[in-house]
């Protein structure tokens, strides 16, 4: 796909997307575009592109600017349209076609002016968050640049496709570092103890190869794969010295404004853990003050979680609740908080006496991970709940297995006292 069909096409898919203002907001794109532009939000964004595609005073351009504005933008039909602008089908759709254009036009100059090269931040963005779309992009062809490659690579991995550790050799020493730590995530997944080693060992031979900042993000990604380990396996002590790792790290390394973002909100969430909610509210706004706008959802995903975990434990359930939703946007990158921030919901529905079950959005590999065993052991709760006790039984000794065989000692102890009903356990089985 060369560079201006690229445009075209998520041109058309944001116009689209103009009915719909969440999935409009959340939009990896939208979000860089509203960002370029200095936008409030990411429909203001899409209406400035269309100003800048149609400058010109000409008649042919006042025409595509009013076929877009009234298409995508009021939604008339197109039967209206062309009545309205006098124009027969056939005059229409060769507007139409030449209207889309001048806006994609008007998108690749806004990207390329504000230094925001689709085929790095914005399809490795795409790739985070919808894997599926990424890969259709490419099809079954291989990509022809190095970038196009590495994001249709984390496109897999989001995909739940099978790690295969030699396609990082494919790559220069850094991104074959970064995707080698993506890599890790799925061996953290499932307490693979051997392929996180082997992840670290290969992580620490490619600093070697490194520049400074480059150094410090790959042993930003290394902490924070193992800190994740070590927060499963509830060792709190292992946590914090990851967690001081990041902070080291993100300092000196590329990225360093959402990498000290990242440690901010981790920090926030190991105190949160030890029971310090006040300094972890303060820690957390500290963090969430240095970079409001940023667009990596790496790090958006990750601060929603957290910040919902808080205002559930200090009561702020309907807040936490809505923050919910957005940690569903995880399930590719980072399904670790995916599953927590999902069974935070289970969790909350029991508090509220509603009912609740899992997602049927992971795919079935997910439910064989830690995360998977904690969604679990929570619907076992909501099981029990609902007067079905045997079924309930049979799910949480199914999760606590999960939960052993992926070395999650908590979350086993946690689906073990699924006839337990705290009230108390916003942050567990971590905590």
């Amino acid at each position: 796909m060369d560079e201006l069909a690229w445009h075209l096409h998520e041109t058309r898919r944001l116009l689209a997307l103009v009915v719909q203002p969440k999935s409009l907001e959340q939009d990896p794109v939208a979000i860089s575009l509203r960002e370029a532009l200095a936008c409030a939000d990411a429909r203001e964004a899409l209406e400035r592109l269309v100003d800048a595609a149609f400058e010109d005073a000409t008649a042919s351009a006042r025409i595509e600017r009013s076929i877009i504005l009234l298409c995508d933008f009021e939604r008339r039909s197109t039967k209206d349209v062309s009545g309205e602008l006098h124009l027969s089908l056939r005059q229409f759709f060769r507007y139409r076609v030449k209207a889309i254009e001048s806006v994609a036009q008007a998108m690749r100059r806004v990207l390329r002016e504000h230094e925001i090269e689709p085929r790095t931040i914005l399809l490795e963005s795409l790739s985070e968050i919808d894997p599926e779309r990424v890969l259709a992009v490419f099809g079954g062809e291989t990509p022809a640049t190095e970038q196009d490659r590495y994001a249709v690579a984390l496109a897999r991995l989001g995909a739940w496709q099978p790690v295969v550790e030699r396609d990082a050799d494919d790559f220069d020493a850094y991104r074959g570092a970064s995707l080698r730590l993506a890599m890790g995530r799925r061996y953290e997944l499932s307490g693979d103890d051997e392929g996180v080693a082997r992840i670290v060992a290969h992580a620490r031979a490619a600093m070697t190869r490194l520049d400074e900042r480059r150094r410090d993000a790959v042993g930003f990604g290394m902490a924070d794969l193992l800190r994740v380990d070590a927060l499963a396996r509830g060792e709190l002590g292992a946590v914090a010295r990851y967690t001081a790792s990041l902070q080291r790290c993100a300092l000196g390394a590329l990225g360093r404004e959402s990498r000290l973002m990242y440690a901010g909100i981790a920090i926030a969430e190991l105190q949160a853990l030890r029971g310090e909610l006040a300094e972890a509210r303060r820690a957390l706004t500290d963090a969430l003050a240095s970079a409001p706008l940023y667009r990596e959802i790496w790090v958006l995903t990750y601060a929603t979680f957290v910040e919902a975990a808080l205002c559930a434990a200090e009561g702020d359930d309907a807040h936490a609740r809505e923050l919910m939703r957005h940690t569903r946007l995880a399930l590719a990158h980072r399904p670790d908080i995916f599953g927590r921030g999902h069974a935070l919901e289970g969790v909350l529905a029991l508090r509220h006496s509603e009912s609740w079950q899992p997602s049927t959005r992971p795919p079935a590999a997910f439910f064989a991970t830690r995360y998977g065993a904690l969604v679990q052991a929570v619907w076992a709760r909501h099981l029990l709940r609902e007067g079905d006790a045997g079924r309930a039984r049979a799910v949480a000794e199914e999760a606590a297995a999960v939960a052993e065989r992926t070395r999650a000692p908590r979350v086993a102890a946690y689906a073990r006292a699924y006839l337990e009903h705290r009230r108390d356990v916003v942050m567990a089985p971590f905590a």
